[in-house]
């Protein structure tokens, strides 16, 4: 299923350009806050990007002492599922813990979110969160925020982001609000409302609606559902 979701979502957005739900109006967006020093591991929700980012997120651990490092596994995909698959043992290091408490909450305590695809990422933008964007030559580029420079940053191992993350939590308030302003304002412009109409062009778009010249939905044409 998520295959298939990824397939629809990059040929829809190729077709329509992004849809995605906007954050609720309860949820304001928040400047950074780089003294936090709490560093949440965001993944998508499969194995390979799961290993892939928690197995970077112990070497990272080990190289910022004085930063919490937080596991948050996809609700598809839990922690009990992937620990067996990683190389080192998290529990080894007093600073890493694995986040069962609502995203919010670990947006609302992090100054820093490394990922990879996940989307999730552009929420963490609006609040105040730094990104660190792990490149791995083995497998290829999936990032959400490739058009963004200066706020986020990419990185090829474990060092470089203990240096860049290790650099950031010294940085002013002041300085680090310049710098993510106006990538709060490119997210905010990023996504669209989910509206009836964004998701019925996202479907038509995908294919999994036929629509005639007027653009209704043709007779016979069954609904499709993803799961």
């Amino acid at each position: 299923p998520d295959d298939a979701i990824g397939r629809l979502q990059r040929q829809t957005e190729h077709r329509l350009g992004p849809v995605r739900p906007r954050r609720a109006a309860d949820e304001p967006t928040i400047p950074p806050q780089p003294a936090h020093r709490v560093v949440l591991v965001l993944p998508e929700g499969n194995m390979t990007e799961s290993r892939v980012l928690f197995n970077f997120g112990v070497r990272l651990a080990a190289l910022l002492p004085d930063h919490r490092i937080v596991f948050r596994c996809h609700p598809l995909l839990p922690f009990d599922v992937v620990r067996p698959r990683l190389q080192d043992q998290p529990e080894r290091w007093s600073n890493v813990e694995v986040s069962t408490a609502p995203i919010g909450e670990d947006f609302g305590r992090a100054s820093v979110v490394v990922y990879r695809g996940s989307s999730s990422v552009l929420y963490a933008v609006l609040r105040g969160l730094k990104q660190i964007y792990v490149h791995d030559d083995a497998y290829p580029d999936i990032d959400p925020l490739f058009e963004v420079e200066g706020w986020r940053e990419s990185v090829a191992s474990p060092a470089e982001a203990a240096q860049r993350i290790g650099g950031y939590a010294a940085t002013e308030p002041g300085q680090a609000r310049a710098v993510w302003r106006p990538v709060a304002d490119y997210v905010e412009a990023y996504t669209v409302p989910a509206t009836d109409q964004s998701i019925d062009r996202f479907l038509t778009a995908g294919g999994l609606r036929a629509v005639d010249t007027n653009g209704f939905q043709q007779a016979g044409s069954d609904p499709v559902t993803v799961t």
